[in-house]
């Protein structure tokens, strides 16, 4: 039987070999190593919380988000001195998952623990500004298309079809405007946010 000192030396051992292989930037060895050391069920190991984050940082590197979320979620739920850094990996990895609306949610709740944050804040700033701006691009097209429409003589400015047009990028025009209100209310002086606020006002 192998005794508990033993076991202890291969747990550290392990911890090791994972720190080794992180500092190597061997992110898929480190991910091994640290969740084999994670699951020896070692006195202390749980309570090792920078061996988690780790742990999360390793798996976010190696692509394993699912993975990645799971542990960086650990260090925040047990108050980890990286907890603002790990909503940030979370939401990064949602970002590669590509799912935006918990890629937001995550950000808005790592702003609610840390309202001092600039990195989330400016993250989530940006974020609102995309999503607003990709429904200003939306409602643009769409009237250049119906402009090239009448110059061409399908149809007039008069006529049913255009005014359907104008009311189609109207629609994204509205959906816009809340994006960038809600980047604006986090960064007020944002001089891009509120030039797109005037051009949306001026299209409804």
């Amino acid at each position: 039987m192998m005794s508990s000192y033993a076991l202890d030396q291969s747990a550290v051992q392990l911890k090791n070999e994972g720190n080794e292989a992180l500092r190597n930037k061997d992110y898929k060895t480190a991910l091994a190593k640290f969740e084999a050391y994670l699951a020896t069920g070692e006195e202390g190991v749980a309570e090792d919380l920078a061996t988690v984050y780790n742990a999360g940082y390793s798996a976010y590197k190696a692509k394993a988000y699912d993975k990645s979320i799971n542990y960086m979620q650990k260090a925040i739920d047990e108050k980890y001195s990286k907890a603002e850094k790990a909503y940030q990996y979370i939401a990064y990895c949602y970002k590669k998952k590509k799912d935006v609306a918990n890629y937001e949610a995550t950000l808005k709740t790592g702003l609610e623990a840390f309202p001092q944050s600039v990195k989330i804040k400016g993250k989530l700033v940006q974020h609102y500004l995309g999503e607003g701006n990709n429904h200003y691009s939306k409602a643009a097209k769409i009237l250049q298309a119906a402009a090239a429409q009448v110059s061409a003589g399908k149809y007039t400015t008069e006529d049913d079809a255009y005014k359907a047009e104008l009311g189609k990028a109207k629609e994204e025009f509205k959906v816009a405007l809340p994006f960038v209100e809600q980047a604006l209310a986090l960064d007020p002086a944002n001089e891009t946010a509120k030039t797109l606020k005037e051009n949306i006002q001026k299209n409804l």
